[in-house]
């Protein structure tokens, strides 16, 4: 009896150990697969991460394009101001139906209308009375950064000064072809430099004698502009 007794407890004391091994095995590997869940879970919320800050910024250049290309959109509020000169001077009697503004930052630096009639000048189109405003006003011949609202589109002469003024830009409403139907003669001015035409009489003449003059001009130290 004392022999069965002693053989039971061995059998109790083998099956005891066989158990305490098979839970200590799935103890680790339960705890290997809840840390191999947890990497994943943290990899996909990484991956996700980086896809929405990848959005977040793309979105981000998107805008930054949006506002960039509005910067330079003409506005219809200018261009009324714009008429309104117009009908002034012609309400007045000062010259044609053709008014201008000039805007920098926003803001309008100078206005004019034609006054061609009203100063018996015929180089006071509205766009030379508002570039002599807007150089008045801001202490500069250098219009750098400013844009000319004006009803039609720019004559020969106005363009140029428009060009040696240094501008961005400029907008207009008519067209020279809509100015010749009202008996102004813009497009005739534009065959003129085209070629197409010659309105009036252009020749080089005692060039010698002018290039000294630039000659002494260029020795000096004078202000180019």
């Amino acid at each position: 009896m004392a022999s069965s007794s002693k053989l039971r407890t061995l059998v109790g004391i083998v099956a005891a150990l066989f158990l305490a091994i098979a839970l200590t095995g799935c103890s680790s590997a339960g705890s290997d697969t809840a840390s191999t869940e947890q990497d994943a879970a943290s990899q996909t919320e990484t991956a996700s991460q980086a896809q929405t800050a990848e959005q977040s910024s793309a979105n981000g250049s998107d805008e930054s394009t949006d506002t960039e290309g509005t910067d330079m959109q003409p506005s219809s509020e200018f261009m009324q101001i714009a008429i309104s000169e117009a009908y002034q001077g012609i309400q007045a009697g000062d010259g044609g139906p053709f008014g201008s503004v000039i805007v920098k930052d926003g803001e309008i630096v100078g206005r004019g209308r034609n006054r061609v009639l009203a100063n018996n000048d015929p180089t006071c189109h509205g766009e030379m009375e508002a570039i002599r405003d807007a150089c008045r006003n801001l202490g500069t011949h250098d219009l750098t950064g400013c844009e000319l609202y004006t009803t039609a589109e720019p004559c020969p002469m106005c363009l140029g000064a428009v060009l040696w003024s240094n501008m961005d830009a400029v907008y207009y409403g008519c067209t020279r072809e809509d100015s010749a139907e009202i008996g102004f003669r813009d497009d005739a001015f534009y065959r003129q430099l085209n070629g197409e035409e010659e309105t009036v009489s252009l020749q080089e003449f005692d060039r010698d004698t002018c290039r000294q003059l630039f000659d002494d001009y260029a020795a000096g130290d004078a202000q180019r502009y």
